[in-house]
């Protein structure tokens, strides 16, 4: 958390910081998301979620929701893959991809 404070502070700007916990904070807060796992750390992850975080963003989310839901969904994605039986290991940016239309519909559909 003081390493984003810190980030925050320096640059004076919104920092998404990926590791075991995503931690997002901006000058007024900060948030840690509770999704995600190590399946995870793989080559092409963070452009997924940027990519996540950048397709909100078209829509007219602002940049922290954008941020807060984008990471959210990246590691519900994984949190579900290894739900299914899937492998840490196995896991793929592609996968993070194809993945992100069932997993809003599914919490959508959660919250009806």
């Amino acid at each position: 958390l003081g390493s984003v404070a810190r980030a925050v502070l320096v640059l004076n700007a919104q920092i998404l910081f990926k590791g075991f916990r995503t931690v997002l904070g901006n000058s007024e807060k900060t948030w840690i998301i509770g999704s995600g796992n190590v399946a995870l750390a793989k080559a092409g992850s963070g452009d997924a979620l940027a990519g996540f975080i950048g397709s909100l963003m078209a829509q007219g989310h602002s940049t922290q929701d954008a941020a807060i839901l984008g990471a959210y969904l990246h590691g519900r994605i994984a949190d579900d893959w290894l739900r299914q039986g899937h492998s840490t290991r196995t896991l793929m940016a592609s996968d993070l991809a194809d993945r992100i239309d069932a997993t809003l519909r599914g919490l959508k559909n959660r919250r009806t």
